[in-house]
């Protein structure tokens, strides 16, 4: 049998030897129940990624998990949510309510966004945009839940990002039999193992600038230079960049 020569381009042995990764760690996928539509779910926005559109157009990839609920809200905890906003003008009812409710504002995006040095499966993974940081204090929300169907079977959405003290509105009634084939379907995300949801609502609802403070714990460190990434960084790679339609993995 021939032998078949491995480049370095193709196995770098060196590089993989030296990669650092936690040893024990491991990932569960959720596997509990979909929330009914309106439901009103404690928890944090767990990453986000500076990605592309299949139109080649700019977007916040973002993955949401739910976390710290109680009563029957409880069994959702560990649910993922990922959410495709895409940052142009005809989306602004997607991007708006979400950069409202963390104090990011169009020039964070434009000015303060701040990525990991290497792209992943998903695109440029965000550290920072302006003063709102993934996977903090500053990023636990309560959210309205939706539901949708991709190849006939439901997925959860959000259709409303809400203030701590926020009342959510009823939801309109819908015809759930649609089966919407244009969606992405979600991804499996590692179930919560903490609660970072307050004690007890404040008594006064804070304004959309304070979100993105409130309870922040301390920032993790940044990068010695956080530039704006370049054009070609955050988009998807091979088969990936075809479509935002798929899953990422």
């Amino acid at each position: 049998m021939p032998r078949l020569p491995v480049t370095d381009d193709e196995l770098d042995i060196e590089a993989m030897e030296e990669a650092e990764y936690e040893e024990g760690t491991s990932f569960t996928p959720y596997d509990g129940p979909l929330p009914p539509k309106g439901t009103v779910l404690w928890g944090t926005v767990s990453k986000m990624w500076w990605t592309e559109t299949q139109a080649g157009d700019r977007m916040f990839k973002v993955l949401w998990v739910a976390e710290g609920n109680e009563g029957d809200e409880a069994d959702y905890d560990g649910l993922p949510i990922w959410e495709n906003i895409a940052l142009i003008p005809t989306a602004k009812f997607k991007w708006k309510p979400f950069i409202d409710r963390f104090g990011i504002t169009l020039q964070d995006i434009k000015k303060k966004l701040i990525v990991d040095s290497d792209d992943d499966q998903f695109g440029a993974p965000i550290q920072k945009v302006g003063r709102f940081e993934p996977d903090s204090d500053a990023a636990v929300s309560r959210v309205v839940t939706g539901r949708h169907k991709y190849n006939n079977e439901w997925q959860t959405d959000i259709v409303t990002w809400l203030l701590d003290d926020e009342e959510p509105e009823e939801p309109e009634e819908v015809d759930e039999d649609e089966v919407d084939e244009d969606e992405e379907p979600e991804e499996e995300a590692p179930r919560a193992t903490r609660s970072r949801r307050p004690a007890a609502a404040p008594a006064k609802a804070a304004t959309p600038a304070k979100a993105a403070t409130r309870g922040a714990r301390t920032a993790k460190a940044a990068p010695a230079k956080a530039a704006t990434p370049k054009p070609a960084r955050g988009g998807r790679r091979g088969a990936a960049a075809e479509s935002d339609d798929e899953p990422p993995f």
